[in-house]
């Protein structure tokens, strides 16, 4: 259990680590990108930054990339079979089956502190989680509570000129509400658009009620649901929050340059008066709503934006289009690589630079300790394998097996050499089965056997 904690926390800081670095890249250029190229990109080029924070790429990816983070360092294995065969006092280059007297020893302390600690961090880190996502469900649960109390539809004209707007698209539900300071859209399955309990002339509710929808036909709302979900799972990074106040800033951005691509100057004037009007109540902090005005800091660069808008080229929308997939693949490539290492000292050996017969005798490693540590999951703690070949042809193979309780019986030492046999398609005389249990493996006597197993697991 421990060991699952600590590969999950393994993922989730490759993930935490992609997104900042991908984050860090898009902050660095934003200076340079942001009167050259569209707000909608500069809004949606940080969706990649979300699928890095969300999605465990490094899992996802092809088989082949699977295979590439299963890597393993061939010279640490073969080290680790000699080290177990000398500790017998034999010849160095036959390995043989060792007995071991049983031993109820507790594990290496050194192994359980660490162990421990991981358990308390995965812990701490769920906690956070909780906190952080359901801290914002129930702010967001009980607003629309109170919403429901003090909601009422509106009149005919608001309701009609609603429907003028929305054309053939989804029509949401209308209402005035005392409570809410300004205009906003709630609800990621069934939105609605609730109004402030104020007088608005016709062409300012008309702006007003054109910045929502844009808003829901943009899907900004599910944006926001996947912003709060990266800051639930990476809330003790301190980049998730710059980013998420970032994309909240490039979405109000994005969705102006919507509205008003096709105004004049006069009418763009009067959509920056209904943001003006808007902006004069007070704002509200609930994270999973669309708002007209959510941030009066951002107004003034609104306002500017709005006014000194003047289209883009096709050249400018098709270089944003090629940055966006270079951003795109960018962040798969760091989310993939982030949990592969690519070092070459110490005879680390990687996908890239195997033999197709090399490809095919690491895949038999793989597969042949997954089919031997499936075989007593609650017993068979690690398995170590080494394949020998000439030319190539595989011709003998060495295979540790490290047990809570050392495996004596005969039948089921048969058993696993039949297995292994099978998958090797090699005669039992050929294989070589050391059984350990674990107390024994990390014995006094074998400390050098357990800094080479610490080793093998940090690379690979």
């Amino acid at each position: 259990m421990e060991l699952d904690f600590l590969e999950m926390m393994r993922i989730f800081l490759t993930m935490s680590a992609a997104g900042s670095v991908v984050a860090l890249f898009l902050f660095i250029i934003k200076p340079i990108i942001k009167n050259r190229l569209p707000k909608s990109l500069q809004y949606y080029m940080w969706f990649p930054v979300l699928i890095a924070l969300i999605l465990p790429l490094s899992k996802v990816l092809p088989e082949s990339s699977v295979l590439y983070n299963n890597t393993i360092s061939l010279t640490p294995v073969y080290d680790i079979v000699q080290q177990v065969f000398h500790t017998t006092g034999e010849e160095a280059d036959r390995p043989i089956s060792l007995s071991q007297e049983e031993s109820r020893q507790p594990i290496e302390k050194t192994q359980s502190r660490l162990l421990n600690m991981t358990t308390i961090v995965f812990i701490i880190w769920q906690l956070g989680i909780f906190v952080f996502l359901g801290g914002n469900i129930i702010c967001y649960i009980l607003f629309v509570q109170k919403l429901k109390k003090y909601s009422v539809h509106t009149s005919p004209h608001e309701t009609e000129l609603l429907n003028q707007l929305s054309g053939k698209g989804y029509i949401p539900h209308l209402y005035i509400n005392q409570m809410v300071p300004t205009p906003m859209l709630l609800g990621a399955f069934r939105p609605i658009i609730v109004l402030p309990d104020k007088k608005y002339t016709d062409t300012q509710l008309q702006n007003i009620l054109l910045h929502e929808l844009t808003h829901l036909r943009r899907f900004d709302i599910v944006m926001k649901w996947l912003s709060i979900l990266a800051g639930a799972l990476h809330w003790f990074n301190p980049m998730i929050y710059l980013v998420r106040r970032e994309i909240a800033r490039a979405c109000e951005l994005a969705c102006d340059e919507s509205v008003i691509k096709n105004l004049d100057t006069d009418q763009k004037q009067s959509y920056g008066d209904a943001l003006i009007a808007v902006a004069a109540g007070k704002t509200t902090k609930i994270a999973l709503q669309a708002t007209m005005c959510e941030d009066k800091k951002t107004l003034k660069e609104r306002l500017d934006a709005i006014m000194k808008h003047t289209g883009f080229s096709r050249k400018a929308i098709a270089a944003s289009s090629v940055f966006f997939v270079i951003i795109l693949c960018g962040t798969f490539y760091l989310g993939a690589a982030g949990s592969t290492d690519n070092t070459q000292n110490g005879g680390i050996v990687t996908y890239a630079e195997l033999t197709p017969f090399e490809e095919q005798k690491l895949r038999k490693e793989i597969e042949l300790k997954e089919i031997l540590g499936n075989y007593d999951k609650k017993n068979i703690v690690e398995t170590w394998v080494f394949l020998e070949n000439s030319s190539d042809e595989i011709i003998n193979a060495s295979i540790i097996i490290v047990s809570h309780e050392e495996i004596t019986d005969s039948a089921e030492k048969n058993e696993l050499m039949s297995l292994a046999s099978e998958s090797l398609n090699l005669d039992s005389e050929n294989i070589y089965m050391t059984y350990m249990d674990v107390a024994a493996f990390v014995s006094p006597q074998n400390e050098s056997i357990a800094e080479l197993i610490s080793n093998e697991k940090n690379v690979s």
